[in-house]
């Protein structure tokens, strides 16, 4: 018996053209499936999608249509967008990128400016520029963040890789991978539109020295290509768009009409480039690499027909229409399935404000136990909020300001099935202070938005319930009447125009907002008119009191003589000093614990005091874990005063290179760009040092302060409160 070979150059491409063969066959199985089962293009819940992209666009025309379909696609959450030079100027790709989120309701994707390259505009910048993204002006105020300073905001916290997606040059991207070398371990890959050979490519030739940078980091780079001629968005192409039901889609073809009635349109102004990336992130098997060298450059295959390419289009696009559900195959539309006054408005509400609304009404009705006045109210402040930072459900956190007596409570139970921050998940809390009203604050990857209703429309549903319980009182007439109402506000409101919408700034203009002016004066006030102001110290040994280990002293401890010192300052002040420090801690733990162990205190003041112990994890790390204590804290309204070191007599407190002194400086800067109060300590004994003092004199063992060293500390807290 012959056996088969099993290597050499006629198995190998034997076994090539079986490969292409059955990729293939894959393919058009694939094609075939998606024209039978046209929203399984989506793998997962877009509460937790596959995908998670930044994207830098230079402004040109194929770029609005490739953030259109990211932006459409159900696997993937973008989670900024920077606006960079290329096609247009960065401010002029800003605006452009503005006013398409603004279309969508998106406003909270940030938005970056890059850097300039001093590359000069291409000839087809002046046409491309007249191109409006949409008829909507832009939505979104306030100047726009450094790129580099945006790509650090969005990933400090993040918890998964990130992929970025390149449609212009590599400038920022590669500024910030080599700038900030600890993010390349949090980069997924890079993808990048571009030829093979690449010299000839406009991306490459506005920064060739960012390509060099990229290609030379240990991140994954794969870059898409078109290598077929007249592939463009013809009239059957555009056709598909129209049969369509989603936004993204029509938003796409009233493009693509209004581009054909242009003079000075041309077919490139048609062709697929750039839009090419969300089909081969999201449909990777229908490209094929075309170089064998690194990186890797992949087209579309052959033997794909133009108009398969354009259903796939569609169908990602139709992603964003898919219900996400758990329980359902789809959530039911039937008006045989709902009782009578339901089902007269099915078609005409769920033609207007969408599925997701509708399922979230529906599923809160029969939660709340009746058709609420308030709980649908709460249903579209929740899908604005998603709809917002363009994200699904279990990803926000919120806090509610409805409180928790009925009616206006009733709000709660609609935000909760809306956006699925429940209780049980620990993504909502209801704040109990102050006046309640219709609103809600919520929060997503350090973003965060208050939605009040407008104010005339709140006191429209106050009058009315105050006037159905008038004729009424609380009988089965009452509620007949709230049932009658809440039908309908919930035909008549749209959520885009009856809520207002506050982006709450997190990070605070400068140093010089930090001000204590209303505490020192609640701590003037004479009983009965005070209360108790609460201070909070959180951290590691230090302000847990240790001395010599394991000599602990409480009183002697820089809280304690906080506390004895702003007694004799404010004589009348109920003061109270609560220690959440623990010995031997570091930031990371600190936050882990901070919900449970700090915030519960309800703290007037926070201060916080990790440093010395952070050196074990690092700068970066633990400038995560202080920005997410700090952000935390600010959600509520709380001031902080963050603390760098007290000193280490194993580190030279005058040698600017250590890591110390490193982390002084990140504090120092965290209180600058969040607008908190700072207490320089490593700066205060450094000072004595350079006066002559050994630290020593200051210091009960190598780590750890002794009583004259907590003073000086405390000095400095007094100081602030003076």
């Amino acid at each position: 018996m012959t056996s088969l070979p099993t290597d050499g150059p006629t198995c190998t491409l034997a076994n090539k053209s079986f490969s292409q063969a059955l990729k293939a066959l894959l393919t058009l199985l694939l094609t075939f499936s998606f024209f039978l089962f046209p929203l399984s293009l989506s793998y997962a819940h877009s509460g937790k999608p596959k995908y998670h992209v930044i994207i830098d666009t230079d402004g040109a025309l194929d770029d609005l249509r490739a953030i259109t379909m990211l932006l459409a696609c159900n696997d993937v959450r973008v989670l900024g967008i920077i606006g960079s030079q290329g096609t247009l100027s960065a401010d002029s790709s800003c605006a452009k990128v503005r006013q398409l989120l603004g279309h969508f309701h998106h406003e909270g994707i940030p938005v970056g400016k890059g850097r300039a390259t001093g590359y000069p505009l291409p000839f087809w910048s002046e046409y491309a520029g007249s191109v409006p993204w949409s008829d909507d002006t832009p939505r979104q105020e306030g100047d726009l963040p450094d790129a580099l300073e945006l790509l650090n905001d969005i990933t400090c916290d993040y918890p998964q890789k990130l992929t970025l997606i390149a449609l212009g040059a590599l400038t920022n991207l590669s500024d910030w991978l080599k700038e900030h070398p600890e993010n390349q371990a949090k980069i997924e890959r890079i993808i990048w539109y571009g030829k093979p050979g690449l010299t000839s490519e406009f991306n490459y030739q506005a920064d060739p020295d960012s390509y060099r940078i990229i290609e030379s980091l240990p991140v994954k780079l794969e870059i898409v290509s078109n290598d077929r001629k007249n592939l463009m968005w013809d009239e059957e192409m555009i056709s598909e768009l129209d049969s369509s039901q989603s936004a993204y889609a029509a938003h796409l073809a009233a493009y693509f009409k209004m581009m054909s009635s242009r003079q000075r349109a041309k077919s490139a102004d048609f062709e697929l480039y750039d839009d090419l990336i969300p089909l081969f992130l999201m449909v990777p098997i229908v490209f094929t690499e075309i170089n064998s060298e690194d990186p890797v450059v992949f087209a579309l295959e052959r033997n794909l027909p133009d108009r398969q390419v354009a259903s796939l289009i569609t169908t990602l696009l139709d992603s964003s229409l898919k219900a996400n559900n758990r329980m359902f195959t789809d959530f039911p539309v039937d008006t045989l399935l709902y009782q009578r006054n339901v089902a007269a408005i099915l078609p005409s509400t769920l033609g207007e404000y969408g599925l997701t609304e509708w399922k979230s009404v529906v599923l809160t009705n029969e939660i709340h136990g009746h058709t609420g006045i308030y709980s649908i109210i709460g249903v579209k402040m929740g899908v604005r909020a998603l709809e917002y930072f363009n994200v699904g459900v279990n990803n926000l956190e919120t806090v509610t300001i409805a409180g928790n007596v009925p009616p206006l409570s009733c709000l709660n139970d609609g935000i909760q099935v809306s956006t699925g921050s429940t209780i049980g998940q620990g993504l909502i809390r209801i704040d109990p202070d102050g006046k309640h009203v219709p609103a809600a604050v919520f929060s997503f990857n350090g973003q965060v938005i208050r939605i009040d209703l407008k104010k005339d429309i709140a006191e429209r549903i106050e009058a009315d319930i105050r006037r159905s319980l008038e004729q009424f009182g609380m009988t089965d007439r009452y509620w007949s009447r709230i049932e009658q109402l809440a039908f309908q506000y919930w035909q008549e409101m749209d959520r885009h125009q009856i809520f207002t919408l506050e982006k709450i700034d997190q990070t605070g203009a400068d140093k010089s907002e930090f001000d204590l002016t209303d505490i020192k004066h609640e701590m003037k006030q004479a009983w009965p008119g005070n209360r108790a102001i609460n201070l909070v110290f959180h951290g590691h040994s230090v302000p847990a009191g240790y001395f010599k280990t394991p000599d602990v002293r409480t009183l002697e401890a820089y809280p304690y003589q906080v506390l004895r010192e702003l007694k004799k300052l404010y004589p009348l002040a109920v003061i109270n000093v609560i220690v959440t420090a623990i010995g031997g801690e570091n930031s990371e733990q600190g936050a882990i614990r901070f919900s449970q162990d700090v915030l519960i205190h309800k703290p007037d003041v926070l201060f916080i005091d990790y440093a010395l112990n952070d050196r074990g994890i690092g700068a970066d790390r633990s400038r995560q874990a202080w920005e997410s204590m700090i952000r935390q804290a600010r959600e509520r309204g709380i001031r902080i005063v963050l603390l760098t070191p007290s000193p280490d007599q194993n580190v030279d407190i005058l040698d600017p290179a250590t890591d110390l002194q490193k982390l002084s400086d990140q504090i120092a800067g965290l209180a600058q760009r969040y607008g908190t109060g700072l207490v320089d300590s490593y700066a205060l004994f450094r000072d004595k040092v350079k006066a002559g003092e050994p630290v020593g004199n200051y210091m009960s063992q190598v780590n750890h302060p002794n009583e004259k060293g907590h003073h000086l500390i405390a000095e400095s807290i007094i100081s602030l409160f003076k």
